[in-house]
């Protein structure tokens, strides 16, 4: 398996440090699992999802994995609906 190294901002390995102790995982556990679904979200788009990789999926999101954008301070109700009335 090929070896790549990072180089992070201290502040982003910090959150990712505890976003990974969070899952129970090494940082380097944690990433790899990032970096493989990464790699498989076209994959996952287009084909359907076990109950079991659901309910995984739905867990990975409840802790914060992998970490969601934040809305624009300006986040309005236009943002949702632009497409309609």
């Amino acid at each position: 398996m090929p070896t790549i190294t990072l180089t992070l901002p201290p502040e982003t390995e910090s959150t990712l440090r505890l976003r990974a102790s969070a899952a129970g995982q090494t940082l380097e556990v944690f990433l790899q699992g990032v970096a493989e679904r990464e790699s498989q979200a076209e994959v996952n788009l287009t084909r359907q999802l076990t109950d079991e990789e659901f309910e995984q999926e739905l867990n990975a999101l409840a802790a914060g994995l992998p970490p969601l954008p934040p809305l624009p301070d300006l986040f309005t109700r236009e943002d949702i609906y632009y497409d309609h009335d």
